[in-house]
């Protein structure tokens, strides 16, 4: 064999030794981009679980129509490092950046639902698409609540129990949490939190 030819040879096989190389890599990175997009879609996902189950008993009080503890609700549901932001948008509903940064939060909430959808495993990504997307109508509620309250200038809900059991039934509160908890039970009695870290490989 000339040695042109066999250069030529090495040089293809060189090549193709190029391409599969990259392919592999190719195939490796979007594998590790795919690992830490599922981890940190997972570890929202289980942050807003915990904050629901921390705060049940109030959300339970508010099934029994207390709902002059809904207030409470408004930190408590936001008290994370990702929706800690929000807080502010509370505190002056409608002000601002705070509102616009409240609006961002509620949009990336939306859709994390709908990537929890496509990126868990089918058993159980619609449970856990609808909580969170169901959470994000809840953390609006509040807000709702919360500037109603502030254009009213109620000082306290204890004294307005009647207007506040009224307009509470009118953005279906008890509703919306009797769906949540629903999805919440199911989460805890199927043990979605531990498989879901079973499929995404976390130690």
């Amino acid at each position: 064999m000339e040695p042109e030819t066999i250069l030529s040879v090495v040089a293809v096989l060189c090549a193709i030794f190029a391409l599969f190389q990259t392919v592999w890599q190719v195939k490796v990175s979007n594998k590790q981009s795919l690992f830490d997009f599922r981890l940190q879609l997972f570890l929202e996902f289980k942050s807003l679980n915990q904050l629901y189950e921390d705060n049940i008993n109030i959300l339970n009080s508010i099934l029994n129509e207390n709902y002059d503890m809904v207030e409470m609700l408004c930190p408590n549901l936001m008290n994370s490092i990702y929706l800690e932001e929000c807080c502010e948008a509370f505190v002056e509903p409608l002000k601002d950046y705070r509102h616009k940064i409240f609006l961002k939060k509620r949009e990336e909430l939306r859709e994390k639902s709908l990537k929890a959808e496509m990126l868990f495993n089918k058993k159980y990504s619609s449970v856990v698409s609808e909580f969170i997307k169901l959470y994000e109508q809840l953390l609006h509620k509040l807000y709702q609540f919360r500037i109603v309250i502030e254009k009213r200038n109620v000082a306290s809900l204890e004294e307005n129990k009647e207007w506040c059991k009224k307009y509470c039934n009118q953005l279906g509160f008890k509703e919306l949490i009797e769906k949540m908890h629903l999805l919440f039970y199911e989460i805890k009695d199927k043990n979605i939190i531990e498989k879901i870290k079973k499929d995404i490989n976390i130690i």
